[in-house]
């Protein structure tokens, strides 16, 4: 065996290791996750106080609409799911915009994001680009964009911050 085999049978040994490791760990969290999902309160009060705090980290803080942006699909799906259980909302009323790079196909990221937060195609906003230079870069395969969840009332972005801002004063 050659000091280059030697080499890459090594780091070989050492990726399927940690690789190990990694998945062992992602599945002692989802089982820890599991049992706390089973634990937590889920009164209005929580979820509104749970829709303060995601707003109040990735929310717009302007006056004229609800405006959420993240690319964790699960985040974007806890908003609006969350926001739809505490508020009597108008489905007309949301708009998701994403923003994309070169390398995503378009329609599957919209169909993607639809089919997620239950929001037709028809109330998405037109597509933004990216211009992304050619750095050389992987890109992760399970990235789906930035997603803007936006709802139009002025009413509803004020409560949610009154909340928020609330958090920040008892704390």
């Amino acid at each position: 065996m050659t000091q280059t085999e030697w080499m890459r049978y090594i780091l070989d040994l050492a990726h399927k290791a940690i690789t190990k490791r990694i998945r062992n760990k992602d599945k002692e969290r989802q089982e820890s996750a599991t049992l706390l999902t089973k634990q937590l309160p889920t009164t209005k009060e929580v979820m509104k106080v749970i829709i303060a705090m995601l707003y109040w980290a990735e929310g717009s803080k302007g006056y004229e609409v609800v405006k959420f942006a993240n690319t964790d699909p699960r985040l974007c799906l806890l908003f609006i799911t969350t926001l739809r259980s505490c508020f009597d909302l108008d489905e007309a009323k949301f708009r998701i915009g994403i923003h994309l790079q070169q390398h995503h196909q378009e329609e599957d990221e919209k169909t993607f994001w639809s089919n997620l937060l239950r929001i037709p195609l028809s109330q998405f906003n037109k597509t933004v680009w990216k211009k992304t230079p050619n750095t050389g870069k992987r890109y992760r395969k399970n990235y789906h964009g930035i997603c803007f969840v936006k709802y139009n009332s002025v009413n509803l972005q004020k409560e949610i911050m009154v909340y928020a801002y609330a958090l920040g004063a008892k704390f």
